[in-house]
């Protein structure tokens, strides 16, 4: 197994599944800004193909677009074998001029997780109680997201400096944020 894989098993010795989030888009100076996340459960690395293909799986900022194009293949391969899912949201250019791009970001980032979420069976986002700690785990589920904590965000998180080097889950999120905007 390597790093990424590593890293995301740990996550899920006390959770259910885990769901890694990142965005594409921020930097650029038009269009929209889109948002990729990602759900494992237990039971991916109970899988030995799931293993065995996500090994690929890379930060994306260290892959080419068509090696990112090839990777997102592999993901929804395994989608396909509901092994993991995940959904791509985007905050429209009018979104990022209200909102600004980091409440445009968030704005993304929420309904990838709520698109998520709605296909789900069994399991409840954990919600962020107004005077509750910003990194606390609730429920089944836990959340990480790439880069600092996301201040306000509606759910309980994590935030991982650099994330989509060190986690499957965020990493695989990237690639779909990154390959969906391009």
């Amino acid at each position: 197994m390597n790093t990424l894989q590593q890293h995301d098993q740990q996550q899920l010795a006390d959770v259910d599944q885990l769901i890694g989030i990142d965005e594409a888009g921020r930097g650029c100076l038009a269009g929209p800004v889109t948002a990729g996340a990602c759900v494992l459960g237990r039971g991916f690395f109970e899988s030995s193909e799931a293993v065995e293909l996500s090994a690929a799986i890379n930060d994306s900022k260290q892959l080419s677009a068509q090696a990112r194009a090839e990777q997102l293949v592999i993901i929804e391969q395994l989608r396909d074998q509901e092994l993991l899912d995940f959904e791509v949201a985007s905050g429209s250019v009018e979104e990022i001029a209200e909102l600004n791009i980091l409440g445009a970001t968030r704005l993304a980032m929420r309904r990838a997780v709520e698109g998520l979420a709605a296909r789900a069976n069994g399991w409840e986002l954990p919600l962020l109680a107004a005077d509750g700690p910003l990194f606390e785990t609730a429920g089944g589920v836990r959340i990480i997201v790439d880069g600092r904590p996301l201040k306000p965000f509606l759910y309980t998180h994590t935030g991982i400096v650099k994330g989509d080097g060190k986690s499957l889950s965020i990493a695989m999120a990237s690639i779909a944020a990154k390959v969906s905007r391009d």
